[in-house]
């Protein structure tokens, strides 16, 4: 059975990975993640939410995620400049996609 501060640190880690997707959605859609940070920055009350990391980290966590979705995307785009690059799932074309 889990304590409080096991259940928070798990709460933590969810959080984490729904930020790190974040930054990588605004990377994919091509948005700035600027104002999205500063809205996880703003401040709304005096006390720490157990639930989630400090907004400091919070916004590395974003910026982290949309960093390296930037970087696949350029890399992908080097590899295959003739079809605007293998961007994402949803502009991807299989090969066999004609058949």
């Amino acid at each position: 059975m889990l304590n409080w501060d096991q259940i928070f640190a798990l709460r933590r880690e969810h959080e984490t990975l729904a930020d790190e997707i974040s930054g990588r959605m605004l990377a994919m859609m091509d948005y700035n993640p600027t104002k999205f940070i500063e809205f996880l920055k703003r401040k709304t009350g005096g006390t720490h939410n157990l639930k989630y990391h400090d907004s400091d980290t919070r916004a590395q966590i974003v910026l982290q995620g949309y960093e390296d979705e930037k970087r696949k995307i350029r890399f992908a785009n080097e590899l295959f400049p003739s079809s605007g690059g293998y961007r994402n799932n949803y502009h991807s074309k299989l090969i066999d996609d004609d058949v």
